[in-house]
């Protein structure tokens, strides 16, 4: 018998609708269950050859990396969602695009300048993620039509 990722990915949606995406697309939402552990196990793999600590602190940090750059994304497709034309959404996914052939023609040609970008990422990332956070538990609270409290400065 065989089995296919295509006639997985059809029955998935009728046997486990949690896993689908909330738009019903039947798109399955597995890019954070493969995503975060593959960045952990690539920096974990990275240096196998020393050092069983030193291994498993690049696995902790490759992970880490992984969920930063995943949330800052499904974060920032969140709010470029809410817009209703299709031009922003084209315009980010080509940006995406583009940031990834960039980031890995500075990896492999000019590995000093990605890591000073890399770092210039995290540090923009750990200060976007509580802006996304916050606004979506703004839209949650506007949607159920609770009133926002106001916001102590």
């Amino acid at each position: 018998m065989e089995l296919s990722i295509s006639k997985i990915e059809k029955a998935l949606p009728q046997r486990c609708p949690s896993i689908c995406d909330p738009a019903g697309y039947g798109r399955l939402n597995v890019t954070p269950v493969i995503r975060i552990p593959a960045g952990a196990v690539l920096a974990a793999a990275t240096f196998s050859d020393v050092d069983p600590a030193l291994m498993l602190a690049a696995g902790l940090v490759g992970g880490t990396i992984a969920s930063g750059s995943h949330f800052t994304k499904a974060g920032s497709r969140a709010v470029i969602n809410t817009s209703p034309e299709p031009f922003s959404n084209w315009l980010a996914s080509f940006s995406e695009e583009a940031v990834v052939l960039g980031g890995l023609w500075a990896m492999f040609l000019h590995p000093v300048a990605f890591l000073v970008l890399l770092v210039l990422f995290l540090c923009f990332a750990a200060w976007l993620l509580p802006k996304f956070w916050r606004g979506i538990k703004l839209l949650a609270q506007r949607i159920r039509g609770e009133a926002a409290a106001p916001r102590p400065r």
